[in-house]
């Protein structure tokens, strides 16, 4: 969407919510977040398993319309599939009226009734899988607790809710889910709450969220919409917020890689981040080091004042994993040492890395000062007694 722009605050929103980090205190990364509303969140790993649990039960059948039998000898109107019998919930029992024909009104008012009133809607049924034009597959999706929750067409795109998530956790690592609701194992809506550390601009004004949200059985679109914000309070109020463009999509023909890229560029052009320049990161491979690697790795040191033994990791995960002599071996092997130590540590090296990785000409003048240092330099960097 070319309408989709960096989002910026501005007076207002900055005057709103500044008593959160004065009265309350920020949490260790999120720097708009009160530290007394962090722990009530949960990691990308927490929500994952959520979802985990609650579909362990269940399975989708593929199935034909004209071979369901509708009955309601236990009171309820129930559908046999395939010898197996369930109930409708109400979101399932809406759908079924759709494929039969049957008036969504007349399942408001009778499936909750006596057997009389459930009896008419199974005649109903009946009648409209009797006038059928011809065969037609669905998907019916069912739980261990014997409940339909879904009949969706054979062509209905799913959108799985654990792809979704992990594929924002890709784009968002150490963000955490903030206000979400797992509704039940096919819903779910929240906010993932992005960490300061991989923002490519550094602004610690702001804080950067994602509202987001899907449904797999069709209750609703998979939606997004970045935004940013002031403050976050204790009890979960969002103080000067302002959102972005909203990507939208329906569940039909949806393409997984090609939307995985436009989830991707929603984030990117609203809230830049260092995690999601996936493609400037791929063009990093082009930018070929003219000075040596080690002098590289020192003149690091010496522009973010970076310990020996930090200098000597970013070595050695270059020796291990790249070995490329390039800024992507260089960004590679700073954002991979940096995991092995401590959270103000770790920011600092992913810091170096989004500078690495923000332009051509950076990457010039970083060879050019390498080239310059003195032997005695570099091996002081290193920590190397002279």
């Amino acid at each position: 969407m070319t309408n989709e722009v960096v989002l910026t605050g501005d007076a207002t929103m900055l005057a709103q919510g500044s008593w959160v980090r004065k009265d309350q205190g920020v949490a260790d990364g999120f720097s708009s977040v009160s530290q007394h509303w962090l722990p009530k969140t949960l990691t990308f790993e927490q929500g994952l398993e959520k979802m985990a649990e609650q579909k362990l039960t269940r399975v989708d059948k593929t199935f034909g319309l004209q071979n369901l039998k509708f009955n309601n000898s236990a009171g309820p109107v129930t559908v046999d599939i395939d010898g197996q019998s369930f109930t409708p919930t109400d979101w399932a029992g809406r759908q079924l009226c759709r494929w039969m024909n049957v008036p969504s009104t007349m399942w408001g008012f009778y499936s909750s009734g006596d057997a009389g009133d459930t009896g008419l809607l199974v005649q109903a049924f009946r009648n409209g899988q009797s006038k059928l034009a011809k065969p037609k597959d669905v998907i019916l999706r069912t739980y261990g607790d014997n409940t339909l929750r879904a009949c969706m067409s054979d062509s209905y795109s799913i959108i799985d809710n654990e792809w979704y998530l992990r594929t924002l956790q890709d784009f968002i690592p150490g963000g955490r889910l903030s206000h979400f609701q797992f509704s039940d194992a096919d819903n779910f809506y929240g906010n993932v709450l992005i960490p300061d550390n991989i923002r490519s601009e550094a602004d610690s004004d702001y804080g950067g969220m994602l509202n987001c949200g899907n449904s797999e059985i069709g209750r609703s679109m998979v939606w997004q919409t970045p935004s940013i914000f002031r403050a976050i309070c204790m009890n979960g109020c969002v103080w000067g917020e302002k959102k972005g463009i909203e990507l939208r999509r329906r569940h039909r023909g949806i393409e997984l890689e090609g939307f995985r890229e436009e989830i991707r560029l929603n984030i990117e052009r609203q809230i830049p981040l260092l995690t999601t320049k996936i493609g400037d990161l791929l063009e990093t491979h082009k930018l070929k080091a003219t000075a040596p690697i080690i002098n590289i790795f020192a003149c690091i040191s010496q522009a973010h004042g970076l310990d020996s033994e930090t200098v000597n990791a970013i070595g050695e995960e270059w020796m291990k994993y790249s070995n490329e002599k390039s800024a992507f071996g260089v960004i590679d092997a700073i954002t991979r040492a940096g995991q092995r130590f401590d959270a103000d540590t770790w920011m600092k090296c992913d810091e170096i890395g989004g500078l690495i990785l923000n332009g051509a000409a950076r990457w010039d003048t970083l060879n050019a000062r390498s080239n310059t240092l003195t032997e005695k330099e570099v091996q002081k960097a290193f920590g190397v007694a002279v």
